[in-house]
């Protein structure tokens, strides 16, 4: 499932409004990310790591809620995207627009990667 996230001390921080993707990594928090970036075929990065889901509350999802605001901040948002100005943390976890929402870090135990670069 595609995913917003940043890269911050080893781990991966995200956000997402309840649904299918948190009931499957409450499931089984033990999780595979791919990352891929294909400028073309001559030209591409790919990464796979591993690692374990942790919802996120608190002073730790406030935290992480900066982090993420930190990064996408700057991006304008397009018509099917959120502003990241709506995004509000209480002491139980960041809500969205009055939708249920969550924050979470995937802390990472295996990277692995490959790229093909030409002149």
């Amino acid at each position: 499932m595609p995913v917003s996230y940043v890269y911050s001390d080893g781990a991966l921080l995200g956000h997402s409004i309840a649904g299918l993707k948190l009931d499957m990594l409450r499931k089984n928090p033990q999780v595979c990310v791919e990352v891929d970036q294909v400028d073309d075929l001559a030209n591409w990065r790919s990464v796979v790591a591993w690692g374990w889901f942790e919802e996120l509350d608190g002073d730790e999802a406030e935290s992480a809620v900066n982090v993420l605001m930190a990064r996408f901040v700057p991006f304008t948002p397009s018509g099917t995207s959120m502003p990241a100005q709506r995004l509000a943390s209480t002491t139980q976890g960041p809500a969205l627009a009055g939708r249920s929402s969550f924050v979470y870090r995937i802390r990472l135990t295996e990277k692995t990667g490959r790229f093909e670069r030409t002149p």
